[in-house]
C-alpha cells in the first residue's frame, strides 16, 4: 500500500548527505512522518509515471513495439513503487529501472532507450 507521505515538521528534520555523489555536503531533508521515508531533495529529480508512459509510446512508435511488449513493459513499470510514489526516488534510479524493465522484454540498446530520455 502507499503512503500519503506527511512531511515532518521543520525542527524534525534530518542532517543527511545530498545524494550519493556528493557525500561530503548534507543538507536538512524532511522525512514522511507515517513511513519513515526520506525525501528526495537532490537536484536528480524523479517523473511521474505517465511521462514514461509517454517515453515507452514513443519508443515503440520508432522500435515498432507489439501490443503485448508494451502491455508488458507497462504492468512492470505499475508494479515498482519508484514510478507510482516519487517522494523518496531519484530520476537516475527510475532511468536505470527503465532501461532495464524495456530491454528485458525488448532487444533495444541502452544508448538508444536513452536517446527518447529528457
Amino acid at each position: 500500500m502507499i503512503c500519503s507521505h506527511t512531511s515532518c515538521s521543520r525542527e524534525e528534520k534530518v542532517w543527511l548527505p545530498i545524494d550519493s555523489n556528493h557525500k561530503s555536503e548534507a543538507a536538512l531533508h524532511p522525512w514522511c512522518i507515517h513511513c519513515g521515508l526520506v525525501k528526495n531533495i537532490s537536484d536528480d529529480n524523479p517523473k511521474k509515471i505517465g511521462y514514461w508512459i509517454n517515453v515507452l509510446s514513443s519508443l515503440s512508435h520508432r522500435y515498432s513495439f507489439t501490443q503485448c511488449q508494451k502491455r508488458l513493459i507497462y504492468k512492470e513499470l505499475q508494479s515498482f513503487d519508484e514510478f507510482i510514489d516519487t517522494y523518496g526516488t531519484t530520476g537516475s534510479s527510475q532511468i536505470e529501472l527503465f532501461e532495464k524493465i524495456v530491454r528485458k522484454h525488448c532487444n533495444i540498446n541502452r544508448n538508444n532507450i536513452g536517446t527518447f530520455i529528457c
